[in-house]
């Protein structure tokens, strides 16, 4: 996911991620838990773009094809699937 953030639209893949929340059908919302002022910076990169549908194909087939469990380590953080 990393690499077709940056490949195709030079972001990082936390801004995908949350354009992708927000892209959805029926989304639209998406809920940022910043705990600190510098990490709103990042909405700025969310903004003023969206995906067209051959990107969110291409999206949900990285996610059939690297997410097994939808409740499982693929959905932890790296901190979380490390311990």
């Amino acid at each position: 996911m990393d690499a077709f953030a940056l490949e195709r639209y030079g972001k990082r893949v936390l801004h995908l991620a949350l354009r992708w929340v927000l892209d959805r059908p029926g989304g639209g919302r998406g809920f940022w838990g910043a705990k600190r002022p510098d990490q709103l910076e990042a909405i700025d990169q969310v903004l003023g773009w969206n995906f067209d549908a051959s990107a969110m194909q291409s999206i949900d087939a990285i996610i059939k094809e690297t997410v097994l469990d939808r409740v499982g380590p693929e959905y932890l953080t790296t901190a979380r699937r490390a311990a």
